[in-house]
């Protein structure tokens, strides 16, 4: 399952394709246990990291704080086009509480950083 998403987005890796699909969660842990450096791969087109991948797509708690183990600064990195941080994103989608509080927890200041000279507090 994991080659035929090679086939689908040769711009981004099957890390980046599990968290976007809406996959069940072990896929993507199975790509992380088999290869944990692809946290660190941004997509060439948003430079997002998994991290902000899986948040946006309303991944669980579990595969969150696993990705942000493999790749801690990917939790302070913005995405190109709006500046979001993976708190941003996982808010803008819904996230559940708990996913909510996992990124608050990994990055508290989170909550405070200001998106075209706006602060969003989320909390």
């Amino acid at each position: 399952m994991i080659l035929n998403f090679l086939n689908f987005d040769m711009y981004r890796h099957p890390l980046h394709l599990a968290c976007l699909c809406h996959c069940p969660s072990t896929i993507a842990s199975t790509v992380l246990n088999a290869y944990p450096e692809a946290a660190a791969i941004a997509d060439s087109a948003e430079e997002q990291y998994p991290l902000h991948i899986a948040a946006l797509h309303g991944a669980n708690g579990t595969l969150l704080q696993r990705l942000y183990n493999c790749y801690p600064d990917a939790i302070k990195a913005r995405t190109k086009t709006h500046g979001w941080l993976p708190l941003h994103l996982a808010c803008h989608k819904d996230a559940t509480p708990g996913a909510v509080r996992i990124l608050l927890e990994y990055y508290p200041e989170a909550a405070q950083v200001r998106i075209h000279d706006v602060c969003i507090l989320l909390l």
